[in-house]
């Protein structure tokens, strides 16, 4: 329960909160389809075939934006704070950050982007170790069929 005669201040701290709250959760939501579709991608159908040359430079600028959308988030919040010079209101942020639970939100955020980073890694890494054997076999093939040429010419 709240009493104030001018409620303003209070009422923008409230709707502050209640925001940055939907922030997070819409950025969790974005964060939870993008690791569906990178554990999609680690776990492919056993009829699909991935290619050497492919890449995931497209997923991987995915995650790159949703972390620099978090970092916004987290820092237009510390600077808020940074502003907010009187004790009431800040003391209210800092119950109403409490209910909400905004720090949980906040490291599980950047717990999911650290998973979705590390996914992506990982099948950049896959990706680039098949283009360097396919690679390899190929000079190995040029290789030999360079050898029987010279042979069948000699």
């Amino acid at each position: 329960m709240l009493i104030d005669r001018d409620c303003e201040e209070t009422l923008q701290t409230i709707e502050f909160a209640n925001l940055q709250l939907l922030e997070f959760r819409h950025t969790d939501d974005r964060l939870d389809d993008q690791l569906a579709a990178a554990y999609a991608l680690v776990h492919p159908a056993p009829s699909r075939w991935r290619g050497p040359w492919r890449t995931h430079s497209r997923a991987l600028r995915a995650v790159g934006d949703l972390k620099l959308d978090a970092n916004a988030v987290v820092e237009r919040t510390s600077n808020v704070l940074k502003l907010m010079g009187d004790q009431y209101l800040a003391r209210l942020y800092g119950m109403l950050a409490s209910k909400f639970h905004l720090e949980e939100w906040t490291q599980s955020i950047h717990r999911s982007l650290s998973v979705a980073e590390s996914v992506y890694q990982f099948l950049t890494d896959e990706a680039a170790r098949r283009r360097t054997e396919v690679l390899e076999l190929t000079v190995i093939l040029l290789i030999a069929l360079e050898i029987i040429a010279a042979w069948l010419r000699g």
